[in-house]
């Protein structure tokens, strides 16, 4: 229920300052991150079976195995998806609506840029399962820090994508 009050809050907030067509990508958004993120979930829910089952039996050379595959299948996959936002940002907008020109102008940097955290949610994903499996769950929770900061709060690649898709929502509607 929380997720549908914030999702409600979100949208409205997007509507009100920046209006129908950027609430129209958003919704492209997260429709394709949904996509990105079930391929991670088939990734992660492939592994952590085997994982649990190794670890048990204390053969950590198939965990590490099973460990780089799956690390090598998640990039893959981050990679494809990144790539296909990239070069054909046009053509994901088309495949969830018929746009017009402004939702195309606005569209096609919010996707390329959003595009990005592809490469990384597969092994966020991946990195929670593969540490539950392991019976370590609070290894699953790692963060990046960006050179020169010190503000822990908001020092995680999620958040600087957010204030990239902020900044660019901005620019795109001052124009």
């Amino acid at each position: 229920m929380g997720i549908g009050i914030l999702t409600i809050l979100f949208n409205r907030q997007i509507l009100r300052y920046f209006g129908n067509d950027a609430l129209s990508v958003y919704g492209i958004i997260i429709s394709l991150s949904t996509l990105v993120q079930c391929t991670a979930y088939s990734i992660s829910q492939d592994a952590q079976p085997i994982l649990s089952m190794n670890f048990g039996a204390a053969k950590e050379s198939r965990i590490r195995q099973v460990l780089y595959h799956s690390t090598i299948t998640s990039i893959v996959f981050g990679l494809i998806w990144m790539a296909v936002c990239e070069f054909f940002p046009d053509s994901i907008i088309r495949i969830f609506m018929k746009p017009t020109g402004e939702i195309l102008h606005t569209g096609i940097p919010i996707v390329r840029i959003y595009a990005v955290s592809f490469l990384q949610l597969p092994l966020n994903i991946f990195s929670a399962y593969y540490y539950q499996a392991l019976l370590k769950p609070k290894g699953g929770i790692y963060r990046i820090d960006w050179p020169g900061t010190t503000d822990q709060r908001n020092n995680d690649p999620a958040s600087a994508l957010a204030f990239w898709s902020y900044s660019l929502m901005v620019e795109h509607a001052a124009d």
